[in-house]
């Protein structure tokens, strides 16, 4: 019996340790730097736009079509919602605006572009 709990005591220890590397390998953005940036918390939904323009919701790859099948979802739920959109600083400024108008097409108008703190020049 002891046996068994030094067994169940590792594996817990194992994936504990393990779980808090995991990265998100096929999601390398590269978030725009600016001076002058509030610090904001995101409770909502995380869209995040890849440099080759693939789309994720949440860390999760999804299709155009499919995100906005959850937009609306979220909306019909609270259209008072957070929703961050990540998109690296390559991604084509008319796709940021095309994610945009469709989150405010369904209702959704708290939007967040979340950036990197840049260091003043000295």
């Amino acid at each position: 019996m002891t046996n068994m709990v030094d067994v169940m005591l590792l594996l817990l220890i194992f994936f504990t340790i393990s779980t808090t590397f995991i990265n998100r390998p096929s999601m390398k953005i590269e978030v725009p730097e600016a001076v002058h940036i509030e610090d904001v918390r995101t409770d909502g939904i995380m869209i995040s736009i890849a440099q080759d323009g693939s789309l994720f919701l949440d860390g999760k790859s999804v299709s155009r079509h499919e995100l906005k099948t959850r937009v609306i979802e979220l909306a019909k739920q609270d259209k008072t919602s957070k929703v961050a959109i990540e998109a690296d600083r390559s991604v084509p400024y008319g796709t940021v605006i095309q994610t945009i108008d469709m989150l405010r097409d369904n209702g959704l108008r708290h939007i967040i572009l979340p950036m990197i703190r840049q260091r003043p020049e000295t």
